[in-house]
């Protein structure tokens, strides 16, 4: 475990790849399910449980589905098993340290107006750029192409997430 923790944390400081993960069913099943966990740990400042794991596992089918759909798109298929582990476990890694963050700022919206939001705004950027660089050792293209993919990846599941939302807000009769 600690080989693997490692290689988590080298993703996110970008000296380490997807490539750099084993080959290992397991290892990517434990990753997705660790990224879905801090999903709900997340979402659960603002959020009933049951709203956290329906939000989680959007999220989560949204990074499969996103890393399966770009790599078929590349024709390379054959890294999605290190390609997904790699964005789930840096995923989760991340949600750790947002977690307590997210707890600091409370109950509310994060908004420019919160002293933590810059923070904020730099663990979302930090993020990004991790996804970036996954996807460039995944696609082998250069660098900023990588980022390009991870912009479009936080926007989707950014816009899905608020979607599903603003369905449930107007399902629980607290918005509208």
């Amino acid at each position: 475990m600690g080989y693997w923790l490692t290689t988590f944390i080298n993703l996110c400081k970008l000296k380490a790849g997807p490539q750099d993960l084993p080959l290992s069913r397991e290892l990517m099943y434990a990753s997705v399910f660790a990224y879905w966990l801090m999903g709900v740990v997340l979402t659960l400042v603002n959020q009933t449980f049951g709203q956290s794991v329906f939000l989680s596992l959007v999220q989560t089918i949204i990074l499969i589905f996103m890393c399966k759909i770009v790599l078929w798109i590349a024709k390379k298929p054959e890294r999605s098993l290190q390609t997904l582990t790699a964005l789930a476990g840096s995923g989760a890694l991340i949600a750790v340290l947002a977690w307590p963050l997210l707890m600091w700022m409370g109950q509310g919206e994060i908004t420019g107006e919160h002293p933590l939001a810059i923070l904020w705004l730099l663990l979302v950027i930090w993020e990004t750029v991790v996804i970036g660089h996954i996807f460039r050792h995944a696609l082998e293209i250069p660098f900023l192409a990588g980022i390009g993919v991870a912009l479009v990846f936080v926007y989707m599941t950014f816009t899905v997430t608020v979607r599903f939302l603003r369905v449930m807000s107007m399902t629980t009769g607290s918005g509208g």
